[in-house]
């Protein structure tokens, strides 16, 4: 998939490695990630995973999606990662390159407020650590997340 704007709809949280292990960072740290199905312009779905380690992100698919239950529910500091599920928006979507024999994958840089254009103003919260605004079909190449989060 090329970068660029595209729907999305959250398909799942996963809290858990392959084996059972509550997944954690390289400090130990716990996080969880979203797993989003992106609809291509063909209309094809392919699956991103969204590493969530920070409450401004988790503000960011609030705020993206857009439904008064979910925003207040976050604001009460209630919301669970379930409540997400199902729900969809507009995001845009970045390539990270590969390395260390990896191939490049896709990435949500950020979430789409309803009613905002990313394009022609900024965002409501930053995207991760890119180098500037995605245009569509450009390749973007990210910095490694930082690893001093509080979960």
């Amino acid at each position: 998939m090329l970068s660029g704007k595209f729907n999305y709809c959250v398909l799942g949280v996963i809290t858990q490695d392959k084996e059972g292990n509550q997944l954690k960072t390289k400090k130990g740290n716990a996080y969880k990630k979203l797993k989003i199905a992106v609809i291509d312009n063909d209309g094809m779905s392919n699956h991103v995973y969204d590493y969530i380690f920070s409450v401004e992100r988790v503000a960011q698919i609030v705020r993206s999606v857009g439904v008064e239950s979910i925003n207040r529910k976050f604001k009460e500091k209630k919301l669970d990662l379930n409540d997400l599920v199902g729900h969809q928006g507009e995001c845009i979507v970045g390539i990270k390159r590969g390395n260390n024999g990896y191939s490049d994958s896709n990435v949500i840089e950020v979430y789409v407020a309803k009613n905002e254009d990313p394009i022609k103003n900024e965002p409501s919260v930053a995207p991760i650590k890119s180098q500037g605004q995605t245009q569509p079909g450009a390749q973007v190449e990210l910095e490694p997340a930082d690893d001093g989060l509080p979960f």
